[in-house]
């Protein structure tokens, strides 16, 4: 996917990094209408999932749907670090990437990650 950033660069878009619960789902259910989004988006960009899985339901939730999912351990230190090692292994991000979660309002905003 290629962005124009009116006076700025032109970017393309080659992964998609969410987390699971609170963004894309709500209490361990995905959230109505994300699957045919993630969908259509992985038709150009990779998905990739990261979570905890809290609720024991993500697998089941998103069967079927076209992302990568990615399940951290316990413990806040070993999931930034098994975080940061899956970013850097498996997606290889050089340039730049685009991230979905909420924002601390509770709407959905995308960053970018440069490198």
């Amino acid at each position: 996917m290629k962005i124009n950033i009116p006076g700025g660069e032109r970017l393309e878009i080659k992964h998609i990094v969410s987390d699971y619960n609170g963004t894309i789902a709500l209490d361990g259910e995905l959230v109505e209408g994300v699957a045919d989004l993630i969908d259509e988006l992985s038709k150009d960009i990779r998905f990739h999932v990261i979570t905890a899985d809290s609720f024991g339901s993500v697998e089941r939730e998103l069967h079927g749907i076209d992302c990568e999912l990615f399940k951290i351990g316990p413990g806040e230190q070993d999931r930034a670090k098994e975080t940061l090692s899956y970013l850097e292994k498996r997606i290889k991000i050089k340039e730049f990437d685009m991230f979905l979660e909420r924002n601390s309002s509770g709407e959905m905003a995308i960053s970018f990650f440069f490198q």
